[in-house]
């Protein structure tokens, strides 16, 4: 089991940027599969609050090659997210 943290500003000039925080929860399912949980979002200067969640699997097929699927929704705004990946 794993826990991971992000805080983060991202700036775009005078009285125009957000911050952003991101809280991951994974867990080891076996050697080669894992799934995490994330709650994530960005709070503006003069801007609404976006909350979002997404979970996901991973897959390790070799020690330099994983598969991952993920999926996402915004808690307090309509968003959604489903993807698939390499790394």
């Amino acid at each position: 089991m794993s826990l991971g943290y992000n805080l983060g500003y991202n700036y775009f000039g005078i009285d125009n940027g957000f911050f952003t925080y991101s809280l991951v929860l994974g867990i080891a399912i076996n050697d080669k599969v894992g799934v995490y949980l994330e709650p994530y979002g960005e709070i503006g200067i003069w801007s609404e609050y976006l909350s979002n969640f997404d979970a996901g699997f991973t897959y390790l097929v070799k020690d330099n090659f994983q598969l991952d699927f993920s999926f996402g929704t915004g808690i307090n705004y309509t968003m959604n997210y489903i993807s698939a990946g390499f790394s």
